[in-house]
């Protein structure tokens, strides 16, 4: 088991050029775990040697797994693959400098602190089952550092009483793994001490849904950032029953008006 998710976000950081084919709230809990300290590169094709430069980090390109979803915002019409654009509340997306790895764009995301404010672009994947496994892996970048908790790109998938959701939150004290039932956020992990403030990181998130499998899990999460080593974590949801959807950017509104930048978003299922 634990080997089969480990090459599921192995497979994610292989592959091919960034030209990959498409497939056709209420209450918060205390944040759980610790973030992980140690770093080992997972294979993302970035560069992660310590005392690199920034701009000899990002030289080098994007790369996607053959067969996933991928963007890096950089084709004639950026973001004109995905299946729709959310800009609510005074949300507003746009593609402008920098670029996360070699390249000259990514989707800038702003939002006002007006509740139900979003922006964020979304892709629509497979129906899934009870079993099935995926992965995302993104790069993103703050403007400013969250006052209270920003929601960033997440994995979503319908269920028969409403959505159920994993993906990351930006606060002060770092990147936070939330994973969301219909009823709120049922569990949230600190995964790392970078708030991603005006530098970027690179979040790879694999997912391995085997139904219930006793102690309240679903299956099981690895998530790794900069290249860390994986943390493993209960999948805390059931994330399955519907066609599922990645949605990029700012999913959920800060206690103040907040820009974040996503850049070489990746995702596949199977």
């Amino acid at each position: 088991m634990r080997g089969g998710l480990a090459l599921v976000v192995g497979l994610l950081a292989a592959g091919c050029a960034s030209e990959a084919i498409e497939p056709a709230p209420t209450s918060q809990p205390e944040i759980v775990g610790e973030a992980p300290r140690a770093t080992s590169s997972i294979g993302t094709g970035e560069a992660k040697s310590v005392g690199v430069s920034f701009e000899v980090e990002r030289a080098r390109a994007f790369v996607c797994r053959k067969g996933a979803f991928c963007d890096d915002f950089e084709s004639a019409l950026p973001g004109a693959r995905w299946t729709a654009t959310k800009e609510d509340q005074g949300g507003a997306i746009d593609f402008v400098t920098p670029s996360s790895s070699l390249g000259a764009r990514s989707m800038r995301a702003r939002v006002t602190a007006s509740e139900g404010s979003s922006a964020y672009l979304v892709v629509e994947g497979a129906e899934l089952s009870s079993r099935w496994s995926g992965a995302l892996g993104f790069s993103i970048l703050l403007d400013a550092l969250p006052v209270a908790a920003l929601g960033g790109p997440r994995i979503v998938v319908p269920t028969a009483d409403g959505e159920a959701a994993i993906g990351v939150s930006m606060r002060p004290e770092g990147i936070v793994l939330e994973q969301s039932s219909p009823d709120g956020v049922v569990r949230a992990d600190l995964v790392s001490l970078d708030t991603a403030d005006g530098k970027w990181a690179r979040v790879v998130i694999g997912v391995e849904a085997s139904g219930p499998i006793g102690g309240g899990a679903f299956g099981r999460i690895e998530i790794s950032v900069d290249g860390s080593d994986n943390l493993d974590l209960p999948l805390a949801v059931a994330p399955f029953g519907g066609r599922v959807e990645v949605r990029a950017g700012i999913t959920s509104p800060d206690a103040a008006p907040a820009t974040a930048r996503v850049d070489d978003v990746m995702f596949f299922t199977r």
